[in-house]
């Protein structure tokens, strides 16, 4: 995937988390989103943009979330272990500003 489409993807699922906390999973995403979102490598337009795996080492390199994601103890793991839906806003829109931030190479 080309890095600005995983950017469009990536803002549309993470906007929609932070207008709607009250979605815990992203199968809760609108269907048409979800259905981009579904068989992407770990769910993530940025881990099937940039995830590589060589002689068991992992890279992201280039990723704008890079060690804040499933591998990282940070911001998607905050969104993932909210207890509330006030808790999950926030953590989605640290997302959301984590992927504002990044301008794509194409």
């Amino acid at each position: 995937m080309i890095e600005r489409r995983s950017k469009d993807i990536f803002m549309a699922m993470w906007s929609y988390f932070v207008a709607v906390p009250s979605a815990k999973t992203k199968r809760d995403l609108p269907r048409k989103l979800y259905v981009q979102v579904k068989n992407l490598k770990y769910q993530c337009p940025f881990c099937d943009t940039f995830f590589k795996k060589i002689h068991g080492v992992i890279s992201c390199d280039g990723c704008p979330i890079d060690g804040d994601c499933i591998y990282g103890k940070k911001l998607y793991t905050r969104w993932v272990d909210a207890k509330t839906d006030a808790a999950r806003g926030r953590a989605a829109r640290e997302m959301l500003e984590a992927g504002l931030r990044w301008e794509p190479r194409s």
